[in-house]
């Protein structure tokens, strides 16, 4: 199984120009830092923020990734994506 920080890398890779890059290279700082949480936190207010939607499936990994760091994302933050920003929650 891919260790933690891979995952969260690949997971924002996916949103490479979907972002802005200045936030997405700020965001990668907190990987470097060795910040994970932090990570996804920011990654999840951008996409709160923004205009574009996220697939089910991106969903589905933000969630899954927030539950085994512990929901350092809250739940009003994912029912927001969940309801707001998946394009098939609809």
């Amino acid at each position: 199984m891919m260790d933690l920080r891979k995952r969260l890398e690949l997971l924002g890779e996916r949103f490479k120009g979907r972002i802005n890059g200045v936030w997405y290279e700020s965001m990668l700082m907190y990987l470097q830092q060795n910040e994970p949480a932090q990570f996804l936190v920011e990654l999840c207010e951008v996409l709160c923020d923004g205009e574009g939607k996220i697939t089910k499936e991106e969903y589905t990994d933000i969630y899954s990734l927030n539950a085994e760091m512990g929901f350092p994302v809250g739940e009003k933050t994912m029912k927001y994506l969940l309801q707001e920003k998946c394009d098939e929650a609809r």
